[in-house]
């Protein structure tokens, strides 16, 4: 953008400024852009692709060293294998991602779930009492049983679930409930607090 000024010159200090104007403007523009695009990559660094949960990575940067939650719980597919083994390995993602859409259905959103390994969920709970948290799990427990796979109606999924209720670093509780985890893992189906 150029101004003529009387005898014909063009003043350049209004076409410099009129010129970081629309170079501002762009830049706000871009900024705006960028941070939206910023934001969905760390939140795409964040979650786990296949189940919308969080991963390890967030477990690791963001959970790992907070010591407010109260109550914990480590949840594992029972016989994953044996259904990857048996229906495939497309059939197993579509029991992850039913399993995860049942746990993320039945807490709240102050509460986190992170896909921990292959077919272990971590829930984080923070303020709940240890009778809600108990009967919360139970009734996960029993979402995950209702699951159903189209095209396999011999197909049953449970889970066994180790749990912890007391404040303690994040770190702790996953040590504990990861204990009680395998207590549950033996008779299978089951919740162990």
């Amino acid at each position: 953008m150029s101004f003529v000024v009387d005898d014909g010159e063009v003043n350049w200090e209004l076409t410099f400024v009129a010129r970081i104007n629309d170079l501002q403007a762009a830049q706000s523009i871009i900024g705006s852009s960028l941070t939206n695009i910023l934001d969905m990559y760390n939140e795409k660094l964040y979650l786990d692709s296949l189940t919308n949960t969080y991963n390890r990575r967030y477990y690791d940067e963001k959970l790992k060293g907070l010591e407010t939650a109260n109550g914990a719980a480590m949840l594992d597919i029972d016989d994953f294998k044996s259904i990857n083994d048996t229906y495939g390995h497309t059939v197993g993602d579509i029991v992850l991602t039913k399993v995860a859409s049942a746990i993320k259905g039945l807490i709240r959103n102050s509460d986190a779930v992170v896909r921990y390994g292959g077919d272990e969920f971590f829930i984080l709970f923070w303020n709940i009492p240890k009778d809600v948290l108990l009967t919360k799990l139970e009734i996960i427990k029993k979402r995950i049983e209702e699951i159903a796979i189209e095209g396999h109606p011999d197909l049953k999924v449970s889970a066994s679930i180790g749990a912890v209720h007391h404040v303690d670093a994040t770190e702790a509780l996953l040590i504990e409930a990861d204990k009680n985890l395998y207590i549950a893992k033996k008779d299978k189906n089951n919740v162990i607090m």
